[in-house]
């Protein structure tokens, strides 16, 4: 097989195993539940157990013990859309969040870094040596550089154009404020 690609060597033999053996395949039993499974009504998006909060419910097996016992209660906001750890920031503001997330932690500025040090590059051209601005919010940011107003590209994301000095940036949104300062070189 040396110096063959993949898609014509590797996959189609691959491809040939997985389709013999579901040809050969036949269906197990579902599970049931016993003294080592429990089943468990959940809510969908938390796995958690539902609460009236929960946007949908499925059933669930669970090895006796793993079973939930918190309702998914506390991960829902008063507008009944999913809060997320503080790790979930960044993708919260992205337009990845389909589901319209937010973050459970105060509001903050999550890029740039706190006290971040940029280098500009004398080779990259200017366009290329920008930040994204992101906050620990879900939407209805404003941010300001050195209180001058940032407006955001076509696609809602807010990029700043690396410049020399320090700089005070400053995000506000209707849970608050936040500011940082960078500095640029």
């Amino acid at each position: 097989m040396r110096d063959t690609f993949a898609v014509r060597a590797a996959s189609p033999l691959w491809a040939a195993v997985i389709h013999e053996l579901l040809r050969r395949d036949h269906p197990l039993d579902p599970p049931e539940e016993n003294e080592r499974l429990v089943r468990r009504e959940v809510c969908k998006a938390t796995g958690l157990l539902p609460s009236h909060l929960s946007p949908a419910k499925l059933n669930e097996l669970f090895l006796a013990g793993t079973e939930p016992h918190q309702d998914s209660a506390d991960y829902f906001a008063s507008d009944g859309k999913l809060l997320l750890p503080d790790a979930y920031g960044r993708w919260s503001v992205s337009r990845d969040n389909t589901i319209g997330a937010h973050v459970r932690s105060d509001f903050r500025i999550t890029s740039p870094l706190p006290n971040a040090h940029y280098e500009i590059d004398p080779v990259l051209p200017s366009s290329q040596q920008m930040v994204e601005l992101t906050a620990a919010v879900a939407s209805d940011v404003e941010w300001f550089v050195n209180n001058e107003r940032i407006f955001p590209q076509q696609d809602s994301r807010f990029f700043w154009q690396l410049a020399p000095g320090e700089w005070k940036l400053r995000a506000l949104s209707r849970l608050g404020s936040a500011e940082e300062t960078v500095t640029v070189e």
